[in-house]
């Protein structure tokens, strides 16, 4: 009788979420467009930066975990509420800037 030794391989395949990224790509534009428009105004950008964050929470909150893609890392409460402390960190640090001229 003979055994067979050959060594069985299982490959996992990528979960579903990890596929695409979706909504993260409009979430990183708005970023994006932030830190460009930080070169000239610095309080649009904060705002611009934070609304992005916002909508990253607001689209993590309402999107089921297929299409979210990229802005599902772990559960939906701490994903939303790292997301709007971020944003709100973003925007008082912007607001709170002296950009008066000197």
């Amino acid at each position: 009788m003979e055994i067979d030794e050959t060594p069985t391989v299982t490959v996992e395949s990528r979960p579903r979420v990890a596929r695409g990224l979706g909504a993260w790509w409009l979430v990183a534009a708005l970023v994006l467009l932030g830190v460009g428009v930080a070169i000239d105004r610095m309080l649009w950008a904060s705002v611009i930066v934070s609304g992005g964050l916002a909508l990253g929470a607001l689209l993590r909150l309402t999107l089921p975990e297929e299409r979210a893609g990229g802005l599902v890392v772990r559960a939906r409460a701490v994903d939303v509420a790292t997301l709007l402390v971020l944003g709100l960190a973003v925007l008082v640090s912007g607001l709170s800037l002296d950009l008066t001229p000197r």
